[in-house]
């Protein structure tokens, strides 16, 4: 009615200048258990798996990329397979620990590349951009109390022992070289035994199983959803005679800028918002956008809007909302229809 004010949109959350500290997610496990088909699997039900790396909230590391380069003679061990990659001593914790600290201040990392072919790191690296959701897997994960407590949420893929040797045995020879001989030989004399020295005990860790099942995924995949920034499009406004303003179908556009909370750098790049809509009994979220935690800075409104009559149900389906005020009329009731002093704006929600 005449107005009556209405909140189309609002902010979950008030305090929108706080820099979010990114949720790390620890995964371990035995070799070849799934560790990294269970993190592709949460980024893909996560809807980040097809947005580009610059834009992800959610980023997946490997202690396998942390391997220490080894010294000429330790080459030749395990050209043999005579090395122990599987001991705590072949990672270089003290570079895994100086990268989660970065990363837990939001500064973009740089991720060595291992050479299994050659036992070697190269040149080349990684770059890891700040994300909300950090997922770092391995066989050792938890085994340095310091990198444990680092964790916010730790997983543990728990597999049938035949099924990691089977999948080990198919990885290592087609993707490394080896042959059956010398993979078997390593198994029986480094993996097995510093999987149940080193990877297992306490009971992993006081960590949550992960069964590869997908009900289990499913679960996880909530909670992590919770911790990913997000932003929303707020409407504020006095309606008279109108309801259930919403946006019309999916043609519904939204462009806007951000800037890096970190450098405070502003890409030409619009971004492209499409439409998700919740509702509950007191606020509709009409638009809901996920990005790396950046500030919204600039917007180019395109969008169009729908209503209904209050009292009639007339469809009013070209509701301008991008101007402060919109009027029409409802032949129905024989009354005017208006929605007045139109605020918008993009926070994080």
């Amino acid at each position: 009615m005449a107005g009556d004010n209405e909140t189309l949109l609002s902010s979950r959350d008030e305090n929108t200048d706080v820099i979010q500290q990114p949720f790390l997610i620890g995964v371990s496990g035995g070799t070849a258990s799934g560790k990294s088909s269970v993190c592709e699997k949460i980024m893909e039900l996560l809807g980040q798996n097809k947005i580009d790396h610059h834009q992800r909230q959610v980023a997946i590391l490997s202690q396998d990329s942390f391997y220490k380069a080894l010294t000429p003679e330790q080459k030749a061990k395990a050209l043999k397979g005579q090395f122990n990659f599987d001991h705590p001593d072949a990672f270089d914790n003290e570079l895994i620990m100086q990268t989660l600290r970065q990363i837990l201040q939001g500064k973009t990392v740089h991720i060595p590349i291992y050479d299994f072919v050659t036992h070697s790191r190269g040149d080349e690296f990684v770059t890891v951009y700040p994300a909300d959701v950090v997922l770092f897997e391995g066989i050792l994960m938890f085994y340095s109390q310091e990198i444990r407590d680092l964790f916010q949420m730790k997983l543990f893929v728990d597999t049938d022992p035949d099924t990691r040797l089977s999948r080990r045995v198919l990885r290592d020879i087609n993707e490394r070289g080896r042959d059956l001989d010398q993979v078997l030989s390593q198994y029986i004399t480094f993996v097995k035994p510093a999987f149940e020295e080193f990877c297992l005990p306490p009971r992993v860790w006081n960590s949550r199983r992960v069964l590869n099942a997908a009900g289990e995924r499913v679960s996880v995949v909530r909670q992590v959803n919770v911790k990913m920034v997000k932003f929303g499009l707020q409407f504020k406004a006095t309606l008279e005679n109108v309801t259930n303003v919403r946006p019309l179908g999916e043609d519904f556009r939204w462009f806007l800028k951000l800037k890096c909370g970190n450098c405070g750098e502003i890409p030409d790049k619009w971004q492209y918002v499409t439409l998700a809509a919740e509702d509950n009994e007191t606020f509709k979220t009409m638009v809901q956008f996920e990005c790396r935690g950046l500030e919204p800075v600039d917007f180019q409104p395109q969008a169009g809007f729908a209503a209904e009559g209050a009292e009639s149900g007339t469809p009013f389906p070209e509701v301008n909302l991008l101007e402060k005020d919109w009027t029409d009329y409802d032949e129905k009731v024989s009354e005017s229809v208006g929605i007045y002093e139109v605020t918008h704006r993009v926070v994080k929600c």
